[in-house]
């Protein structure tokens, strides 16, 4: 009896829990809890937790209502760690409330906002020690049934709610599995290696053809394995994942019922070619290089992943919803060497209902990594009426690289299509022509077969964020260029992207349409220009939509575009210029339809507003006149007249000034010395100069004019000798203490700065100025005047000097005009984190200021009467900035002068946005 008693666990305990909870269930066919599941759960790593909860609770329609947590009595239910565990999986599973329960105590909690609450609690009359509790089953039976009332009473008042078995496969099971398991695989995988030398051969072949070459330093052996067993792992999720969904229309697929704690490496795999040969989706089975190695670690938490999914479909005959799971693995595993991010599902639908016009037609995603775009497009044919197996034979994926096409055809899976060719295939985007073979898997025979590559009616895809930096690692650049018909010196330090986007021309039906994802790159960059000049000369561009409120892709810091082209006709067309107004979370499948319905029939539309994107249409001429001038084209977001008519009434700045840009020091300690250390030195007032340094400090609280300088520099051009002459020992001295001195890499400070003349200790070329501006700009625009009459800037700020006699309050008013900021938000690129910068050379160019040759001298009184308040002040945000009664006077005077003043509503409106849209960038 002892023996029995000290071999009863708290799993044995958990065993006959659900053998009553269905016992209880069977005879309440009206109460909503259907039964509970979990008898098969395993534990993970020696002394890690389960990653699923020991009991699961289950409703009427098998969905999730809970799960539960068994500790016996010597585990208080109030233990930390217990409750953080629970948490945890609770969280997985997405459910709101979980149970924890010790046989003497159990105690239900219930998320209420944002905080676990004990919401219900039960307990023994008399307590039972961990020796009793299987002897005490009269004893926990009965507390047990009170239990499952107070349960079904919370159920059926809405106060618990079930969720969706399709729920429980999320990202963090994807992640947690991969964390825990990823380096016991590599352990094992590194073991084999040394140990066969073939084996490593096939690695590295693996790692050429499956995955993108890593940058410089990333190719290492451990890197390498790395990913191998990464990949190895999401795979094996994969094929358990979809051998369940596959119950839903294969009886082969219930053999991975018979997989159980006691089932090997070598069962799973012949279960997963038994249910493979029995159905159509051999592809999607075919094994990974090394799958038969699975370390202890990684196959136990494989092993409870098998019995969760058991669990949570085997009564339900597998009826679940399999795409939440895939992209929670597809999140999992994600292509970012490749400059591939994940596609939201939504905006995979939105530039499929932009590029699609004929849903019967054939298209193509030619760098479809995981498959998100191309599911779209299956998925937009059935919706239209095109059967299973029609949307099959006219939807094509292709990627360079084979691991992410695993997903692919995982996601293109289709029930109603069995016996179809999934054309999904392996190919560099560079080799695709019409009229090219290209081989399949017959998911019947499963032998190969060769189809012949259409002409497109559609071609849609998310293009690789690959920099030109990075494209001699990626790709073969004489290839690339080959395929877009230029030579590389045409199209000099352009992104990936660029080239591929002129390539597909080829591709497409004279009718057809071209949908891409790019980065914003194109819109700013030296090299856009040209760019812009081909896609102008190749395509008619339909559309070119971005975000003005937040990034589309979370996980990569890149601001993204859509472009929607179609072949030349040679009347040029109109283009449509839009912003999606509000964050992709908040985007609905409606909203998004919505708006690929209105886009598509835009040109026809009387009322140009739709809810969810503010957008306006331009012809070709206005598209040129932007590229010329140097404007980003999304500039005719608000009004396409702005631009022009701003034009008319501006001058360009360096008519009047001279741009400079700040230097460094070379050893800001001997240069810079803040005014509170003066006396301290001892240096003369000849030698020291006010400088404006550090902008985020010299400018906080700042205003325009007048501004305060608390950094001097040490301005000294005199030799020893004559600084003896002079008696000024306080320079004398201050020089020697740096004389012997060394920089960071240990260098004399007189070696390291010989190149400042006449002498080392003289300051470098440091530009004065009588206006300053911050050389990188977030929200806040301003251009600033210094107290003194020209200083020195460091290498922070842009600085510029009059060419000629000037009224300078006029024209720091007019330098800080509405339309000067625009311009500068017009005419700079943005860089890391959304901030914009504003190279000095560009802005030297383009610049341009309010003509004050167009002003009378009255007007020119009142502009400068109505700036002197704003002038006295920070300037603010520019969202606020706008808001504010001095700007709005001073501005109206000043366009109502340039007779441009009914503009004045809309230009406050695009600043406002195009900056939204520029810190689009900024990490969530």
């Amino acid at each position: 009896m002892m023996f029995d008693e000290l071999s009863y666990t708290e799993r044995s305990w958990g065993i006959d829990l659900i053998s009553e909870i269905n016992h209880f269930c069977r005879n309440r066919p009206g109460s909503p809890i259907w039964g509970a599941a979990g008898e098969e759960g395993l534990k993970g790593r020696p002394g890690e937790t389960t990653l699923f909860p020991d009991v699961l609770i289950k409703s009427q329609n098998h969905q999730v209502i809970m799960g539960w947590e068994l500790k016996f009595p010597d585990t208080p239910v109030d233990d930390e760690e217990t409750i953080k565990n629970a948490i945890q999986k609770c969280e997985r599973l997405s459910t709101n409330s979980f149970l924890i329960w010790n046989v003497n105590d159990a105690v239900l909690y219930q998320r209420i906002d944002d905080n676990w609450e004990i919401t219900y609690s039960a307990h023994l009359p008399l307590k039972v020690k961990r020796s009793e509790v299987r002897s005490s089953r009269a004893q926990w039976s009965d507390l047990l049934r009170q239990i499952l009332s107070a349960v079904s009473d919370l159920v059926s008042r809405r106060k618990i709610r079930a969720v969706e078995a399709s729920l429980t496969v999320k990202k963090s099971v994807y992640r947690e599995i991969l964390q825990f398991g990823t380096q016991p695989q590599v352990q094992l995988l590194k073991k084999h290696a040394e140990n066969d030398r073939f084996f490593w051969a096939h690695v590295n072949n693996w790692a050429t053809e499956a995955t993108q070459p890593e940058s410089k330093g990333r190719n290492s052996k451990d890197h390498i394995l790395t990913l191998l067993a990464q990949n190895q792992i999401v795979n094996w999720i994969n094929k358990i994942v979809f051998s369940h969904h596959l119950k839903q229309i294969s009886e082969d697929a219930f053999l991975v019922d018979e997989l159980n704690a006691g089932s090997t490496v070598e069962d799973y795999l012949s279960t997963f070619e038994k249910i493979s040969s029995g159905s159509d989706f051999k592809s999607i089975f075919t094994p990974i290089l090394g799958q038969e190695l699975v370390s202890q670690d990684l196959f136990s938490l494989l092993q409870q992943l098998q019995a969760w999914m058991k669990g949570v479909t085997a009564e339900a005959g597998g009826s679940f919803s399999f795409e939440e799971s895939l992209a929670s693995g597809l999140e999992s595993l994600q292509g970012k060497s490749r400059g591939q991010f994940a596609t939201p599902p939504l905006l995979a639908r939105l530039l499929v209902g932009l590029t699609v016009r004929y849903p019967s037609k054939d298209a193509i995603d030619p760098c479809a990594g995981t498959g998100t775009i191309a599911k779209e497009l299956f998925n937009l044919k059935l919706e239209n009426g095109i059967t299973a197996k029609d949307a099959t034979n006219t939807t094509w994926a292709s990627d360079k690289f084979s691991v992410p096409l695993g997903f692919a055809g995982i996601s293109l899976a289709n029930p109603s299509a069995l016996g179809e060719v999934q054309q999904v295939f392996r190919a560099d985007v560079a080799d695709l022509m019409p009229s090219k073979s290209f081989k399949f898997i017959d998911p019947v025979s499963g032998h190969t077969v060769e189809k012949e590559l259409p002409q497109f009616e559609a071609i849609v895809s998310n293009l690789p964020f690959v920099q030109f930096e990075n494209i001699s690692e990626t790709q073969d650049q004489e290839k690339m260029a080959s395929f877009s018909r230029l030579n590389q010196v045409s199209l000099p330090k352009a992104d990936l992207y660029s080239y591929i986007v002129l390539g597909l021309k080829s591709l497409i039906t004279e009718n057809g349409r071209i949908g891409v994802i790019t980065s914003n790159s194109w819109l700013g960059t030296g090299w856009g220009k040209k760019f812009r000049t081909y896609l102008l000369e190749e395509y008619d561009i339909k559309a070119i939509l971005f975000s003005a409120n937040g990034r589309w892709f979370k996980n990569a810091s890149v601001v993204t575009t859509i472009l929607i082209l179609e072949k030349a006709t040679g009347t040029g067309g109109n283009t449509i210029i839009g912003a999606t107004d509000e964050p992709i979370d908040d985007w609905t499948t409606t909203r998004v339809d919505n708006i690929a319905n209105h886009l598509l029939i835009a040109e026809d539309q009387d009322a140009r507003s739709c809810e969810g994107i503010t957008y306006s249409i331009v012809n070709k001429n206005w598209l040129t006149q932007m590229s010329d001038l140097g404007i980003s084209w999304t500039s005719g977001i608000i009004n396409p007249e702005i631009v022009p008519a701003i034009k008319k009434v501006t001058t360009p700045a360096n008519e009047y000034f001279k741009f400079g840009r700040g230097n460094r020091s070379g050893w800001d300690k001997m240069f810079f010395i803040p005014k509170e250390r003066l006396d301290s030195t001892g240096i003369e007032d000849d030698y020291l100069v006010p400088l404006l340094h550090a902008p985020r400090k010299a400018l906080k609280d700042a205003p325009l004019s007048n501004l305060p300088t608390n950094i001097y520099l040490f301005n000294c051009h005199l030799s020893f000798d004559e600084l003896e002459e002079k008696n000024h020992y306080g320079a004398l001295d201050w020089i020697k203490k740096y004389q012997h001195a060394t920089n960071n890499v240990g260098k004399p400070l007189p070696e390291s700065l010989q190149a400042h003349k006449p002498y080392w200790y003289s300051p470098g070329k440091l530009p004065w100025g009588e206006f300053m501006m911050q050389l990188n700009v977030d929200a806040t625009f301003g251009v600033y005047r210094p107290s003194e009459k020209a200083i020195p800037a460091s290498q922070r700020f842009i600085v510029l000097t009059p060419t000629q006699d000037i009224d300078k309050e006029l024209m720091h008013a007019l330098l800080n005009s509405v339309i000067t900021l625009l311009w500068q938000e017009l005419t700079s690129t943005s860089r890391g984190e959304g901030a914009l910068n504003r190279d000095m050379t560009t802005l030297s160019k383009t610049l341009r200021i309010p003509n004050p040759r167009l002003f009378t001298e009255k007007d020119k009184m009142n502009i400068i009467e109505k700036f002197a308040p704003l002038a006295k002040r920070p300037p603010l945000p520019i969202e606020q900035e706008l808001k504010e009664k001095d700007r709005i006077d001073f501005d109206t005077e000043m366009l109502s002068a340039l007779g441009i003043g009914r503009l004045q509503k809309d230009i406050y409106s695009l600043l406002p946005q195009l900056v939204r849209a520029r810190k689009s960038s900024r990490s969530s």
